[in-house]
């Protein structure tokens, strides 16, 4: 099923004069670990937290949370892979801190220069963003959208989308991602989480801003590429069980399971890797022509989120630490 979702061109965005600057400069660059070629392989250092990783062949672009400012932005940091210093830091509200919390998250790079990523929007210490939005700008000035799609939007059955997650290029002009409803719930002394009720999978059409709901990859709550041009799926209601949906097709077939529940997928030199929720090492290697797990991946902690790195068996990860991340190199045996 589809809609169409009508973007915003940046000049609109520059007429109505939203808070907009140019890239945040890098002062002190963060200090360098020992040197090593062998992962596990530490990248950031940040005493913030870096989070959403995405990886192009020569560059790790990820959302980080700046230390030292108190209105909690998170902005898009780039650092070439190897190298070890960032090369750029680039924020969407104000370059010192302000009375709005400007998030940059869900980051996706794309072959042609254009890089999509979710902008939030809100105020500190209140749950929940006021403002939501779709964002595709060059990777050279990501904080200058080039097009832009505000959330909530609606499927055609009626259900509303307020959050995209797990961004992705399938192929040109055309951004993949899970679509959901997110909501906050509270808890017990005060406390409150915030939950994301994943429908499925969608592409949407930079151009046209058509929206097309995936046939076959309904109910999924992470996926990842095949290298036939396909996904792997891992769906809702039965979390270790990986799916294939061939790119033709509207019908996904079961592949395999994993040891434990899955919350991510990644796609690393043409293999399946699955998250689990368990305690580390919670990397699984699943074997696409058996079907069975072959062994995790060594890790230096608890891994969050993860993205291999096109034509190696690396992939980059968050790795946790308390309520914090940093992001490592990590490598299939």
């Amino acid at each position: 099923m589809a809609l169409r979702l009508a973007p915003t061109l940046a000049i609109l965005i520059i007429l109505v004069g939203c808070d907009h600057t140019s890239p945040y400069a890098v002062d002190d660059p963060e200090p360098l670990g020992p040197f090593s070629d062998t992962p596990p392989i530490r990248l950031t250092f940040n005493p913030g937290d870096d989070r959403y990783p995405t990886a192009s062949s020569d560059v790790v672009v990820f959302s980080r949370l700046e230390a030292g400012r108190s209105d909690f932005d998170r902005c898009l940091a780039f650092l070439p892979i190897g190298v070890g210093t960032l090369s750029q830091v680039s924020c969407v509200g104000s370059a010192a801190s302000d009375s709005l919390v400007d998030t940059m998250v869900e980051p996706a790079l794309s072959s042609d220069g254009r890089v999509a990523y979710v902008r939030d929007q809100g105020r500190p210490f209140r749950l929940g963003a006021t403002t939501r939005r779709l964002v595709v700008a060059p990777v050279d000035a990501p904080s200058i959208p080039a097009a832009e799609f505000a959330l909530p939007f609606w499927l055609p059955d009626g259900r509303r989308v307020s959050a995209v997650q797990q961004l992705s290029w399938p192929r040109a002009g055309v951004l993949r991602f899970v679509v959901g409803d997110e909501s906050i719930v509270s808890g017990g002394g005060g406390s409150a989480d915030t939950l994301f009720a994943a429908y499925g999978v969608a592409d949407l059409s930079v151009q046209s801003g058509e929206l097309l709901e995936i046939v076959g990859a309904d109910g999924a709550i992470t996926y990842a590429a095949a290298p036939d041009s396909g996904m792997w799926l891992i769906r809702a209601g039965a979390p270790r069980v990986l799916l294939h949906l061939p790119r033709d097709s509207v019908q996904a077939r079961v592949v395999g399971a994993f040891s434990a529940d899955v919350s991510i997928l990644a796609s690393v030199d043409g293999e399946p890797l699955g998250v689990l929720q368990v305690a580390p090492p919670n990397v699984e290697r699943l074997d696409p022509t058996t079907g069975i797990p072959v062994g995790t991946v060594p890790a230096p902690g608890r891994v969050g989120r993860i993205h291999g790195v096109p034509g190696s068996r690396r992939f980059v990860a968050e790795i946790m630490v308390g309520n914090a991340a940093d992001l490592w190199l990590l490598e299939l045996p």
